[in-house]
């Protein structure tokens, strides 16, 4: 029988989401899996996203899940786009996330679709300059920035 350790190295998808014990610890623990794609750590709040940072080393993570983690700030957002093989973000329903935050993910050069619905302290400008700098080999059907329900800007 194989140890514990040796078997967590072939876990490619995570789906905790709604866990109310996830911590930040948690998610850094989560980072040592080298062959982690997909994360779905929605619902959970307790992760503020201050360990986000470390999936960036290993260059698997591609699909992040972040929607309806309350505890998510902007400083959590700037340790995602450190994670520079995501290809599919989804931060909805954070409400601590703003403009500032959301402007760091210009980082991503990989993202191809983004989710910001849902934060009341994002304006329209909200989004603008991330899923816009994903490079030309993108086709732009594929380019994907949704922040409906955010807070107009007023002019």
């Amino acid at each position: 029988m194989q140890s514990p350790d040796a078997l967590t190295v072939h876990v490619s998808n995570l789906l905790p989401a709604a866990c109310s014990h996830v911590t930040d610890a948690g998610v850094a623990r989560l980072a040592l899996l080298p062959r982690l794609e997909l994360l779905n750590l929605g619902g959970c709040a307790r992760v503020t996203g201050s360990t986000l940072g470390g999936f960036g080393a290993h260059g698997a993570l591609t699909g992040l899940s972040l929607a309806s983690c309350v505890a998510l700030t902007d400083a959590g957002l700037a340790e995602a786009a450190r994670i520079g093989s995501l290809r599919h973000l989804d931060v909805s329903g954070c409400g601590r996330v703003t403009d500032e935050g959301a402007a760091a993910l210009g980082a991503l050069r990989r993202l191809g679709r983004l989710s910001l619905r849902g934060n009341p302290k994002c304006t329209d400008r909200c989004g603008q300059g991330t899923v816009g700098s994903v490079p030309r080999t993108v086709t732009p059907a594929s380019r994907l920035l949704s922040y409906a329900q955010n807070r107009r800007t007023v002019r």
